[in-house]
């Protein structure tokens, strides 16, 4: 039998001495011994909550912590990652090859011959790249402000030599961009340092107003791509005027209805009940009432019915239903903030459209000029007296588009940012000048000797043979139908309340209270939900 160490706890002392008590623990165990004059009595109890058990929850309550702390995080980046599908994180190149093509064009102009494997045009392009990457990088400020997930592009570059303050501001499909200046900051440049960007209609949009009461509008939800809805032509896209937007009570998957306030929000999904429950044939002497709110665009609708002339859901005479409407991605609205912020007002339509020349050649002129003034430059002579401008831009093989601006400056893996005719195609990342005339690339290295002539026994010069032929792949075919389903209207709708007669007695079940109970205590059954899953992950882990 293993011996175990037991500790005193406790003694004490009364009745002058005759009764006492001691008490002695181990781990999970009390003995007590208690004397009482003429006896003493041995006994023991087993503590419900032992050390070991008190360390093991600890622990594990520790770690359900830092779990759902890490929910919260990945709820904190899927807001940054929300860029993805529209902002192209990778490099391409296209702008690196038109700031290339400006400063020959500018040379040309100028009547500067540039050769082929020109040593002093090579050194330029060095040298314009490094500016660039010192702009991308001006200040972690720049960055927050202008980056995909915390890595500079070029617009990053744009506004750290301060070509869009140089503009004022440029055309981005229906808005206009500007950046909005800080108090006294500057860029190293000594250019305004923006602490926000702005998105402006370029245009005013007069919305469109609220439908008369008992009117409703019918369009194609925005984005629809798998639903029947997307491709039924006798009904309309939702207008860019038309500010919000919400599934109708049974409305079919991809349909929507469009509305201009929380009030006529409400009103139409008042109709869209009605003709529902009260269509010809349906129940009689229908109408509707609602409340709103217009901070949190949310409603409920209460439709009722004679309960005599009743067809459908007959154990009451009204069923209630609550929503929120959502807004319109294609809504022109003034937004300001982070690139990351303004994702919801950038579509792929003003991502495949061409940059302004204006805004190429500013920052083409800035990087130029600053790398002309770096130590020991040796490329082409920068011109103040005739820059770049927006022809020798518009003159580039390529046309730079949005996309392109929110790429990376230099391919992945590389600091360097390559300034070339061919950066978007070249598999080299490296640059530098070599130690004899022009400039060093990567590629295949090459020798005027046949390495299998003089070592003809090498691995590498045995000869391959003939590969046998391969057998039929098996395959099967098919045929697979899929059709759309409903699951029902998109926004909860409460129950309609029961009436049970007892005893000729109506007595009415009404949900309602529970429903709006339900709804307010969504949030904590969510974090709950999350932090029981946590636990059963840490369960998992520690058996």
């Amino acid at each position: 039998m293993r011996r175990q160490r037991w500790l005193f706890g406790r003694s004490g002392g009364s009745d002058g001495g005759c009764s006492r008590r001691s008490d002695w623990r181990r781990d999970d165990l009390v003995l007590r011994v208690r004397g009482d004059c003429s006896r003493y009595v041995l006994g023991g109890r087993a503590d419900p909550f032992p050390l070991s058990m008190r360390k093991h929850l600890f622990r594990q309550l520790v770690l359900a912590l830092c779990l759902v702390s890490l929910l919260v995080q990945q709820q904190a980046a899927r807001a940054q990652a929300i860029l993805t599908p529209l902002f192209e994180e990778e490099f391409t190149g296209v702008v690196n090859e038109v700031v290339d093509s400006a400063i020959r064009s500018n040379l040309a102009r100028r009547g500067i011959t540039v050769a082929a494997n020109d040593a002093t045009m090579a050194s330029t392009e060095q040298y314009v790249g490094e500016a660039a990457n010192a702009a991308s990088y001006a200040s972690a400020g720049l960055t927050a402000i202008a980056s995909i997930a915390g890595a500079p592009v070029w617009l990053t570059a744009a506004l750290g030599v301060g070509a869009l303050a140089a503009v004022g501001g440029v055309a981005w499909g229906i808005y206009q961009l500007t950046q909005n200046n800080g108090l006294g900051g500057t860029t190293p440049d000594g250019n305004p340092m923006p602490e926000s960007l702005s998105l402006t209609p370029s245009t005013a949009v007069t919305p469109a107003g609220p439908q008369s009461f008992g009117s409703e509008t019918t369009f194609v939800q925005p984005g629809c791509t798998q639903f029947v809805a997307c491709t039924n032509g006798s009904v309309a896209q939702l207008p860019a005027n038309v500010q919000w937007y919400q599934g109708g009570y049974n409305y079919s998957a991809g349909m929507v209805q469009g509305c201009a306030s929380a009030d006529d929000c409400a009103q139409q999904y008042g109709v869209s009940m009605e003709n529902y429950y009260c269509q010809a044939g349906g129940n009689q002497g229908c109408s509707y009432t609602w409340t709103d709110s217009v901070s949190v665009p949310s409603y409920t609708v209460t439709l009722t019915w004679n309960a005599s002339n009743c067809v459908l859901d007959c154990n009451a005479n009204f069923v209630t239903g609550t929503g929120g409407p959502q807004r319109n991605p294609n809504y022109p609205s003034t937004a300001t903030g982070t690139l990351s912020a303004l994702d919801n007002d950038i579509n792929q339509s003003m991502l495949s459209s061409a940059v302004p020349p204006q805004l190429l050649a500013d920052m083409a002129n800035q990087l130029w000029k600053d790398a002309s003034a770096e130590p020991g430059y040796t490329g082409e002579p920068y011109s103040a007296s005739n820059p770049i401008t927006s022809a020798d831009v518009s003159a580039a093989p390529e046309t730079a588009t949005w996309t392109d601006l929110l790429s990376a400056p230099a391919p992945v893996g590389s600091t360097a940012i390559p300034i070339s005719p061919t950066a978007s195609t070249s598999t080299s990342t490296g640059t530098g000048t070599s130690t004899g005339t022009g400039t060093g690339t990567t590629g295949p290295s090459t020798t005027s000797e046949n390495d299998c002539t003089e070592f003809p026994n090498a691995s590498g010069c045995e000869p391959l043979g003939t590969a046998p032929a391969a057998p039929a792949i098996p395959s099967s075919a098919t045929s697979v139908s899929m059709s759309p389903w409903s699951i029902g209207p998109t926004t909860g709708t409460c129950p309609a309340p029961i009436t049970v007669a007892v005893l000729g007695t109506s007595i009415v079940f009404d949900y309602t209270a529970i429903c709006t109970f339900a709804a307010r205590v969504e949030p904590l059954v969510l974090a709950l939900c999350a932090l029981g899953a946590a636990l059963i992950v840490v369960m998992g882990l520690k058996s």
